[in-house]
């Protein structure tokens, strides 16, 4: 029997140096997101676990999931049976972790994106929010918005989102005069130019797992500014 990806509960493992998750159920395929990869590995005479492959039927000792292929080679058809021997390089870290707790703490693209957030705080004083879309940017000290939001494109070929941010202005019910538009612009509009730079320099591109995890991200933050509003603790210095 095969379980779900997202309801498994995972142990924490290396797999060749490279960080990984490990169950001893089998993996359904069909829930596999992109950007995860799953492999099965195969016991011995001994019972312990002795290869990694793509697919084992007889003698299953467990599944292993990592954020970046392993290199069988150069053969990688679903009908493979290329292996690659485990000897020593399967180490058990001690702890659990869910799949969506995995990605957040290996994901590269998540982590620049989280880095892009925080960075935008600590030089502009704005911050991402949660929204029934996409999340948006704005200054949490004004009662009108210019406003940074957020878009996802998707990549068909490649099946990642490409993120990119456009700015508007958003008022809420008050007039605005020249100078107040002018430091609206100028404190988001900081905010904007500084995600634009990021994005030439590395374009954010997610996958859809990822994405989720940072709208998570997103609504946490939210949660944790509503507990700590009286308080001067930061709290992207907590969360990250």
């Amino acid at each position: 029997m095969s379980v779900d990806i997202y309801k498994e509960g995972f142990e924490h493992v290396e797999l060749f140096k490279k960080p990984a998750l490990f169950t001893n159920s089998r993996i359904d395929r069909s829930t596999v997101p992109y950007g995860v990869y799953v492999y099965d590995l195969r016991h011995g005479d001994s019972g312990d676990p002795v290869t990694v492959e793509l697919n084992v039927a007889a003698n299953h000792a467990g599944t292993v999931v990592l954020t970046e292929p392993l290199d069988f080679g150069g053969e990688t058809p679903e009908n493979s049976d290329k292996h690659i021997s485990i000897g020593d390089g399967l180490n058990f870290l001690g702890d659990s972790l869910t799949l969506g707790e995995f990605i957040a703490e290996n994901s590269t693209a998540l982590k620049e994106l989280k880095n892009a957030a925080k960075l935008i705080e600590d030089m502009t004083g704005c911050r991402f929010k949660s929204s029934i879309g996409e999340p948006f940017i704005y200054h949490p000290d004004s009662d009108k918005y210019l406003v940074v939001n957020m878009h996802k494109e998707s990549d068909y070929h490649e099946k990642l989102y490409r993120i990119y941010f456009t700015a508007n202005i958003q008022t809420m019910g008050k007039p605005l005069n020249a100078y107040n538009l002018f430091e609206l612009q100028r404190e988001v509009g900081q905010a904007h130019a500084l995600l634009t730079a990021l994005e030439m320099q590395s374009p954010f591109k997610l996958s859809p797992v990822e994405m989720q995890e940072f709208n998570g991200f997103v609504r946490e933050q939210d949660r944790q500014y509503e507990e700590q509003e009286e308080s001067d603790d930061p709290v992207m210095e907590q969360s990250m």
